[in-house]
């Protein structure tokens, strides 16, 4: 690894990291990847494993909700093997205001001229009646619901095939090799300063070194990357040792703001 010059060395081993490597590979550019602990061992494990096409940014950055359908299609043209249908229901209930139902659609429509990038059904209006016969545990004042449509992964399992593929077109990838700064000569960057699992010091040099470390990215050489600044978004997942609901749901919060997901996945709920 400190024998040649890379074209490109990444920081990070989440998706954003292996996908980048994969991608720079297949490019055939020489690409190393270091990652400080185990692949998947950041934000992407600690993620629901929804791709979902962003239907929350429709109000305020509509174009981030277009390019999050085209990643979720992406994924799906890549490892189609890897990913499962996410039907989700928003519970309109009869303590809502009596418009919420129609406001609640309105949204889902503005969402289905999206949705279609990546693959996803059109929303559905289900009755009371309906909506229990998908599920009879729900609530018996419930009126109805809507439906939307998304797709969902094992992170694991996407990251871990991710960077096999990208070490097949040629990446070499490190895990456990933590960098601690970045090197210069002369005022001209060299590529990384990093430390092995053993505690042997490495300079990896690189004609360009891409950070994707998530939210330790503005951490890993602060003199150098004072620009780098990130304010992350609070979130809480905690995973149930069985399923409780047969189909995902958008629920509000006891506060009325917030939102919370519930997802079931094989035989756990998330």
């Amino acid at each position: 690894m400190t024998d040649r010059v890379y074209d490109v060395v990444i920081i990070g081993g989440g998706i954003n990291g292996v996908g980048v490597a994969r991608d720079c590979a297949m490019r055939r550019l020489s690409v190393a990847l270091l990652e400080k602990n185990d692949l998947c061992a950041g934000s992407t494990g600690a993620c629901s494993g929804m791709i979902h096409g962003g239907p929350r940014y429709l109000e305020t950055e509509r174009e981030v909700t277009r390019k999050s359908c085209e990643d979720s299609g992406a994924i799906q043209r890549i490892a189609p093997n890897l990913i499962f249908r996410i039907p989700i229901l928003i519970p309109i209930m009869e303590s809502d205001p009596k418009i919420y139902f129609e406001m609640v659609e309105t949204f889902a429509k503005a969402y289905d001229s999206f949705s279609v990038i990546k693959g996803g059904k059109p929303h559905a209006r289900l009755s009371r009646e309906d909506v229990h016969t998908l599920d009879p545990g729900f609530a018996k004042d419930i009126v109805g619901a809507v439906s939307i449509d998304e797709w969902g992964t094992d992170p694991f399992r996407l990251v871990l095939l991710t960077a096999k593929s990208a070490v097949m077109a040629g990446a070499e990838i490190y895990t456990r090799t933590r960098v601690e700064s970045i090197a210069t000569q002369q005022g001209e960057v060299l590529g990384v300063n990093a430390i092995s699992e053993s505690g042997t010091k490495l300079l990896v040099r690189a004609k360009t070194i891409i950070n994707l470390a998530g939210p330790w990215a503005p951490f890993i050489d602060p003199k150098m990357m004072p620009s780098i600044k990130m304010r992350p978004s609070k979130g809480v997942h905690l995973t149930l040792d069985r399923r409780i609901v047969n189909v995902s749901l958008v629920c509000k919060a006891v506060d009325g703001r917030e939102s919370v997901f519930i997802l079931p996945h094989e035989h756990t709920t998330i």
